[in-house]
């Protein structure tokens, strides 16, 4: 019985050895970061690089900031013990003048299963426009959409249409998407689409465009950039919503429409 209890116990002590000694663990660079003082309408970003420094992969499962006015982008495929990844954390001041401290909630699979880092800084009103050197114009991300206008054609009242758009960056730093801005409320990104696109390369981006409003439709909408060239893309998308389809539709509902 005494030997019985002492194998068991041994049991129980390996299992916990050998589950806390094959976790992944987080270790960043900075936990924290400064932006200091930007410029009313800057869309502020930094990358919070960290390393796997446990012995299983990383997987971070949500990444949630403190406010809409902060969009984090993060490695979404599982980071391998002793390898690297990054957290984008995107502000946008735009009508936001005065100082910002905000947090950003990570949740993975880590010894530490919530993680928390911070941004912060002070964001000044000036009616000057902004200039920039030559330096940073040519250091800059820079958008390119080869094709910004489309027809959608018939759609029902709510009926979710997603249409795929191929962003370029063809400059020469991280080109980050921040919000959409249009003239109704029928446009918003998908929640999977990726949002941060690395120099010289191109994604597709999912938008998803959905009305509740009948009538033809011309729907101006502005992608908001950290190109400093170009700080807005327009896209215009043009549709006739009805109230019922019935037979005659011309889009299903798992059909993409390609910019």
């Amino acid at each position: 019985m005494k030997i019985s209890r002492i194998l068991f116990l041994s049991f129980l002590w390996l299992t916990f050895t050998f589950t806390a000694f094959s976790q992944a663990k987080f270790e960043f660079e900075n936990e924290k970061h400064d932006f200091g003082t930007i410029p009313e309408g800057t869309i502020a970003s930094y990358d919070f690089s960290f390393k796997n420094t446990g012995t299983s992969p990383l997987v971070i499962s949500k990444v949630k900031a403190s406010c809409g006015c902060t969009t984090p982008f993060w490695s979404k495929e599982p980071i391998l013990p002793g390898k690297s990844g990054k957290i984008t954390a995107s502000y946008n001041s735009k009508n936001r003048s005065g100082s910002f401290n905000k947090s950003i909630t990570i949740t993975s699979n880590a010894t530490v299963s919530s993680k928390t880092i911070f941004i912060k800084g002070i964001v000044v009103r000036d009616n000057r426009p902004i200039t920039h050197t030559l330096q940073q114009k040519a250091l800059s991300p820079k958008i390119f959409i080869k094709k910004p206008n489309f027809t959608v054609g018939k759609a029902a009242i709510n009926q979710v249409i997603p249409i795929d758009v191929t962003i370029h960056n063809t400059g020469k730093s991280d080109l980050v998407l921040a919000e959409l801005t249009a003239n109704c409320k029928c446009i918003k990104y998908d929640a999977a689409t990726p949002r941060v696109i690395p120099p010289n390369d191109s994604r597709v981006v999912r938008l998803l465009f959905s009305s509740q409003e009948k009538g033809d439709l011309e729907v101006a909408v502005n992608i908001h950039t950290n190109d400093i060239t170009k700080p807005k893309a327009l896209l215009k998308i043009v549709a006739e919503v009805v109230e019922n389809l019935g037979n005659e539709s011309i889009i299903k509902n798992d059909d993409v429409i390609k910019f």
